[in-house]
Order: C-alpha cells, then structure tokens, then sequence
C-alpha cells in the first residue's frame, strides 16, 4: 500500500469494461444514429415507366465471357490504388484520414504470395497477443507501485478520498472535550513527562460501559467496514478509526501477520527488561525504526540488544504483510490530517538529506519507527506515549492469529480515558490517535486469547532536531545571542498551544477532498 499500497489498501477501484454493440441491420426507412448526426435510411430502387418493377427471371440473366485478350493485372493494381479514394466534397483533414489499403501482391509471381495462415499461426498470434497484454498490464501495474514506493510524494487521488472521507464524516462521533487539560513538554516537541494520574491495571468491558460499571464510559460500536472519526465540538478530529481495504485478502493480510509473530516469538531473545514488562503493560516488544532523544546527540536507527532479536526485526521488515499494513496507515493519515502529515513528510525528507546512514522501516509509510507487539495477550495498560509529537499521531493495529483469537465484542477495546469512549477494536484494523497527550489502553481479554499489534509512530524529537538545525538543545541555545535565546524560549512555550491549529476539521478534510 507503496504509498501507493495505502492507498491500494484504502482502495480497490472498479473499472468499466467497453461491449461492442451488434445486433440486426435496422429495417428500410428505419432512423440511424451514427455519432451526433441523424442519417435515413432509405431503399435503393430503379426509376420504372410501369406502375412497379419487374423482377429479372432466370432466362434473363446472360453468362459474361471475359475476353483472353484483357490484361487483369494492371485492372487490378488500379483499383487497389484506388479504392481509397473520395470525393473532394466528403474528404478529410490528413491528420484524421485513414490509412490507404496496401497493394495487393504481384498475381504475375505466385512465388512472392502470402499464404493465408492456418490454425497453429493463429492459435499462435493470439497467445503473442495475450502475454503482450499482460505484459502490458505488469508494466503498468510496476509504474503505479514504483509512485506509491515513496511515502512523501503519494497522494490518493480524489475519488479514493471522498469514498473514505463522505461516509466517515457522515457517522463521526462528537465529544466535549476540554483541550486546556492537555500538556506538552517545555519546549512542545514532544509529549509532558508524567508518571503519575494513569488508572493501574487492566479493566474489563464490564467495568468500562453500562449503568452499573465503574467508570460508566460510552461504548462506540465498530466494525472496521466503514471509517468512524471522533471530533469535539469544533469539529477538531482526534481520532480516526479506519475503514478496511476493499480487498477481500486484507482479512488474509492481517492473520498471516498475527501468525508471523506468533512463528517468531519463539525466536526472539527478550531481555530481562522485555520479559518484566513497561507502564505500557507487558507487551512482549521489538521496536525499530530512526529515533532520537534519550541523550542522544543525533538521530540514529535503532539496534536490538542481540543478534536473534535483530534476525527476527530484519524478517518482519521484509514481510510483505506488515509492509501493506504500514503503507495502509500511513495513507489513512495523509487522508484525514493532511498538514500535520505533511510536516511528518518534510521532517523525513530533512534527515535522509542530512543523513543517509538512517535506515527507515518502510518506504510506502511516513512513520519514522515501529513497534511489534508479540504478547501473545497484548492488553496495554493506562498511558501516553509522552516521547512522540504532541499534535502528531501514531498508527495502531489489531491483529488476531489464525488459532486461539480474541472477541472483539467482548475485550480488547481502545479505551480513550480523556474522551470517555470505550471504542471496539476488531482485528485487522488500524486506528490513528495522538498517543503524546491522549490517555489509552485497551479493555482486558480472555487468559487464554491471544492478541497481537503493530504500531508505527515518530518520536518529537525528530522534530526538534531538524527545528534547531541539526543540533542538540544545548549547542543550538549555545549559539544564539541573548536576545534570540529569548526569542526561541517564547517561542517554545507558544508551539504547543499554536500546534492545536494543525490538527484538521470536519471542513477541512471536506474541502481537501476534491
């Protein structure tokens, strides 16, 4: 889904097929339309002096003795010239006339004459005419993946997004939301660093939804055939739940995938941190991908902490399952929050220029990293993931293996503590959210399903990397005066409240899909 493949994925477009029309000659007098002009059709009849025409009888009819003498050929070769021939009144411009008739062969020289082909000739001109056609449609089908391979220059065309955007925002879900509550970091790159506030555990549906329950949070039915935005009251979309491929394999996709990781498990060496679990819960997870921050001093790609765990990272990087998945993401997000994806776009571009050592996941997505979730229960728990971009957003899928799944209906939903939504989660699909500020976990499952993810996002201080001309925060404040130090401090403490301007609305996706 290169860029393309997203956009494959948000996209299987039918095509008309062309019929020829038959069918009997109209009947005399009968009107013809022939293009935009209307001709009669009329009978060709010979004037007569009687009241009707006398049919020719048998005894009429003379045989005709062609003289020896005639010379046929050159009769013959006159009239191939031509018969192409019009009047001067009917004639074309010669850049819309047909073609003239090729000569015929010599009759004189039965040595020279084409002999009419037989069967085997054209059983053969037809299968050269076939595999020229599918060639034709390989060649095509390479030229429309080779302008999807890159993420940063894919757009899907118009028709794709009316057909996710018109039905989305006809059923998207308002909330109140108060975005006064909402904290960044000092200077807005990234996320507020703060341990503290997160509801411990994990919680079942029962305890999220109904009169009775604990929280008495709404529960948002989805099922993954349709695209479901949440917006607030000023029609600010947060949150993206999107719609599935048109594609009947996607379901295929997604269960090899599962599968895959299920395979793998086995074979990765987690470390003694990745066994324990994080405050994300205990997730059983590989990241990968160009990060940044950490008191690193540049971008870098991430290395896995042993050979086995980098064998099985470089294995599903090369799956060309979760490589659809990703372009699928990736497209859904330019669709829906087209500037904040553009800046994503220009923030790659950036640092493949200033470093081309970086070593991105996917060239069909724009998320700078990756995280494959193996569980094999993947439950997250109560968080935000305060090292992304603030008005950024990351991309979440389900993903359900062939044997021992999850119910959906059941556990394992998105649970928004900000939003007061409990949303489904079926497997195989993908919702985008911005996980710096938005608190969010998932609804328990049952001890003995199995539930995996795959999410991709892109750590703020990509950001603030390329923003202080690929520096570090101290040496880029070390070169300033002091004047443009204050300058650059006012201006961090205005980024993330002036960042709440990039998230889209309802009106502006409605006016970006043409």
């Amino acid at each position: 889904m290169g860029a393309g493949d997203c956009i494959d994925d948000l996209d299987r477009d039918m095509e008309w097929e062309q019929k020829e029309c038959g069918g009997p000659e109209p009947p005399i007098n009968q009107t013809i339309i022939v293009g935009t002009s209307i001709q009669k059709r009329m009978p060709c009849v010979t004037k007569a002096t009687s009241d009707s025409v006398r049919m020719a009888s048998a005894a009429d009819i003379q045989p005709f003795t062609l003289s020896a003498s005639i010379d046929l050929e050159p009769l013959v070769q006159l009239a191939f010239t031509n018969q192409d021939a019009v009047d001067p009144i009917f004639s074309e411009s010669p850049l819309s006339s047909p073609p003239h008739s090729p000569l015929p062969p010599n009759f004189s020289d039965s040595s020279t004459s084409t002999p009419l082909p037989g069967p085997s000739s054209i059983a053969e001109t037809t299968q050269a005419q076939s595999r020229s056609k599918q060639r034709s449609k390989e060649l095509r089908k390479r030229k429309r993946e080779a302008e999807k391979e890159d993420a940063t220059a894919y757009e899907p065309p118009p028709p794709t997004k009316r057909r996710h955007i018109e039905p989305g925002i006809e059923r998207c879900q308002v909330v109140q939301l108060d975005v006064s509550r909402f904290r960044a970091s000092g200077n807005g790159f990234t996320g507020h660093h703060s341990r503290t506030g997160y509801q411990p555990g994990e919680y079942t549906l029962r305890e999220m939804v109904g009169p009775n329950s604990r929280f008495k949070f709404n529960l948002l039915q989805w099922n993954g055939s349709f695209t479901l935005p949440i917006v607030d009251q000023t029609r600010r979309i947060w949150v993206i739940c999107i719609s599935n491929p048109r594609d009947k394999e996607w379901g295929a996709v997604t269960t090899r995938a599962a599968d895959k990781l299920m395979k793998l498990r086995s074979r990765v060496a987690f470390t003694t941190k990745q066994k324990s679990g994080s405050r994300r819960g205990q997730l059983f997870t590989l990241n990968t991908g160009v990060v940044n921050g950490l008191g690193l001093k540049a971008p870098i790609t991430r290395k896995q902490a042993n050979k086995k765990s980098s064998a099985v990272v470089d294995e599903l990087l090369a799956d060309a399952d979760f490589r659809r998945i990703a372009g699928h993401g990736s497209g859904a997000f330019r669709t829906w929050q087209e500037n904040i994806w553009q800046s994503y776009a220009q923030n790659k571009k950036d640092l493949q220029a200033h470093d081309a050592s970086l070593c991105w996941n996917y060239n069909n997505s724009i998320f700078a990293a990756a995280a494959f979730n193996f569980g094999p229960r993947v439950v997250s728990l109560d968080h935000v993931d305060f090292e992304n971009r603030p008005d950024g957003f990351c991309a979440v899928t389900a993903l359900c293996p062939s044997e021992g799944g999850y119910d959906y209906k059941t556990g394992g939903h998105l649970i928004l503590w900000d939003l007061h939504l409990v949303v489904e989660f079926p497997p195989g699909t993908t919702i985008l959210l911005p996980s710096a500020i938005l608190r969010h976990s998932n609804v328990s499952i049952g001890a003995n399903e199995h539930r995996m993810s795959f999410a991709q996002y892109s750590s703020g201080h990509l950001f603030r990397f390329v923003e202080r001309g690929f520096r570090t925060e101290e040496d880029f404040f070390a070169s300033l005066t002091p004047r443009d130090r204050k300058y650059e401090e006012e201006r961090d403490g205005r980024r993330w409240k002036e960042s709440l301007n990039n998230f889209a609305t309802l009106d502006d996706v409605l006016n970006d899909r043409m």
